[in-house]
């Protein structure tokens, strides 16, 4: 027996006695190269060239309706279709893989869309002030539940492009979520049912919806930016789904059965559905200037 061979021999008895009396030749879970990278392939692009295209005629579709409507009825088609605009924004960088991204982690490289949390940044609030119009919240009450989620969407990036400490920033964006969700259904349900039962009703079940979406959220966060249990192509997927539903579907349901509210009802409404600059304002004439 050669040299080589004794020590071949040696090394294989210390495996097997290390492995409890099993040679594993390859390691169940190999760790991937340091320079490893894990990118969106030719169909995950385009899977994000789909969704570009679904939020780009979602935008055109609000539009329309925007354009066809008066008074209070054109405030959530409004919202709508800046929603979709940014979304198709968004989506179209992505898809041109702008807007990305390789951040070390899992041992080796992770394509990260930042794009996707600016327009996250921008859509969610929006999407909140759409059903909190419904609900006729306060002023004070928006704010509040708006500025919970800006700190959701901003410690989520950062918990994407950190590498240590990403977990303890996850935390913090899930503390921020479950602080939205209870504005939303503690004082801004309660607002929706003082409007009317009707309001309320429709308000319980949106929020509802949005709460299923938003909490898979995270959940696709774990698997993919926090793990890398999934790949990139089903990273996109996923997330796609989740914001044409919770943009698009949303957003038309919302533009398609919230009732007429009055002109001025709320602090919200009258801002949005002020007249254009030069208009006529309809002043009373009984307090004109008498000059």
């Amino acid at each position: 027996m050669s040299v080589m061979d004794t020590v071949a021999a040696s090394i294989a008895e210390v495996a097997k006695h290390h492995h409890g009396g099993e040679i594993h030749p390859h390691p169940p879970h190999p760790r991937p190269h340091p320079h490893y990278v894990e990118h969106v392939t030719a169909a995950g692009v385009r899977t994000l060239t789909l969704v570009t295209i679904i939020m780009a005629v979602a935008f055109c579709v609000f539009v329309g309706s925007a354009i066809g409507r008066k008074g209070s009825d054109r405030a959530h088609a409004f919202l709508g279709f800046f929603i979709c605009g940014m979304a198709a924004l968004s989506y179209f960088a992505m898809s041109t893989q702008e807007g990305a991204i390789d951040i070390h982690v899992h041992g080796g490289y992770r394509q990260v869309f930042y794009a996707r949390y600016i327009d996250w940044f921008v859509t969610t609030p929006l999407l909140l002030l759409d059903v909190l119009l419904l609900s006729g919240a306060s002023i004070g009450d928006t704010l509040w539940i708006v500025a919970a989620d800006v700190l959701m969407i901003i410690t989520g990036l950062i918990s994407a492009m950190v590498h240590h400490g990403q977990w303890t920033w996850f935390i913090i964006g899930c503390i921020a979520m479950l602080a939205v969700f209870y504005g939303l259904f503690v004082p801004a349900r309660n607002a929706a049912y003082a409007r009317s039962n009707e309001v309320g009703s429709l308000y319980t079940s949106l929020v509802a919806m949005l709460l299923v979406l938003w909490t898979c959220y995270p959940i696709v966060f774990a698997m993919a930016e926090g793990t890398g249990r999934i790949s990139s192509n089903k990273e996109v997927l996923l997330y796609g789904i989740l914001d044409v539903l919770a943009k698009v579907v949303f957003g038309a349901i919302l533009v398609s059965r919230a009732p007429a509210t009055p002109q001025g009802s709320s602090f919200l409404e009258r801002s949005i559905n002020a007249p254009l600059l030069g208009q006529n304002v309809g002043v009373d004439d009984n307090l004109a200037d008498p000059l």
